[in-house]
């Protein structure tokens, strides 16, 4: 039983404080005016993972999706009217928000899997040391293992098809 509606889980607080950085959760349903208010006094979001119903068949779009896009919307403002970088990393349900907001909220834009337990090694499409601003401090041998052992566990219920990327302009 897990009597909370509100929560953040330590393996999310430690990705952010291993990277040297600090934790400020965000209250899924926080008033527009704090969330405006908090926004400029941090300098990054971590959309994570989690099993919501972000937008329904009705259209209708739980509350932490709706933060979830002023957040984005945020970001997108920093970077193209203040050119400043102001990233958003999304890991698992954080990439069906950012793919769902490009898809302009449409539910359709994600395909229902079932992957649970699936332990793979990571495929890099670049050189995570010396092009990656987020994997360049760790070390060459761990990963090397990542892609030759299985590392990574993938736990999902929703993925987007490269069919659904293709013809997705935003995405």
């Amino acid at each position: 039983m897990f009597d909370f509606d509100t929560y953040i889980l330590e393996v999310n607080d430690n990705f952010i404080r291993w990277s040297g950085s600090r934790t400020v959760a965000i209250p899924f349903d926080i008033p527009q005016n704090e969330l405006l208010d908090l926004l400029p006094q941090i300098n990054g979001v971590l959309f994570t993972g989690g099993a919501l119903q972000l937008v329904n068949e009705e259209g209708e779009q739980h509350p932490y999706y709706i933060t979830a896009k002023k957040i984005f919307h945020y970001s997108k403002f920093m970077k193209d009217v203040k050119d400043e970088d102001w990233p958003i990393i999304g890991i698992c349900q954080g990439i069906e928000v950012i793919s769902l907001i490009l898809a302009d909220d449409d539910p359709n834009a994600l395909t229902k899997v079932f992957i649970y337990g699936g332990n793979r090694p990571l495929k890099w499409n670049l050189d995570p040391i010396t092009e990656s601003k987020m994997f360049h401090t760790f070390p060459r041998n761990l990963t090397d293992s990542m892609e030759t052992k299985p590392y990574t566990s993938h736990e999902h219920s929703y993925s987007l098809s490269m069919e659904t990327f293709n013809k997705t302009l935003g995405l």
